[in-house]
């Protein structure tokens, strides 16, 4: 959550707020013991997403070491691992 709450500066907010405010949600669900089948359908869209943004890539503003756009793919490169390793742990009720 604390990631979604940073995006509030981006030029679109209301996108990344829910990107990545889906794996917190994810997160909780699985605290709460609910299924994981959510899991397998939202990981590849993760990945897919980042891939087609770092490759597709046309930004030039660098902001501190990468640009925004590279920011974002390793952002969703970063949801997209948490979904896997939450997805392999087994839930205990």
């Amino acid at each position: 959550m604390v990631f979604s709450g940073l995006q509030i500066n981006d030029p679109d907010p209301l996108i990344w707020i829910i990107i990545y405010s889906v794996p917190a949600l994810l997160s909780f669900l699985f605290l709460m013991g609910k299924s994981k089948r959510y899991f397998y359908w939202i990981l590849p869209a993760y990945l897919f997403f980042a891939f087609y943004l770092f490759l597709h890539n046309k930004d030039t503003d660098v902001m501190h070491i990468f640009d925004e756009t590279t920011n974002e793919a390793f952002g969703l490169i970063l949801s997209s691992a948490w979904i896997f390793i939450l997805s392999r742990f087994e839930n205990h009720k």
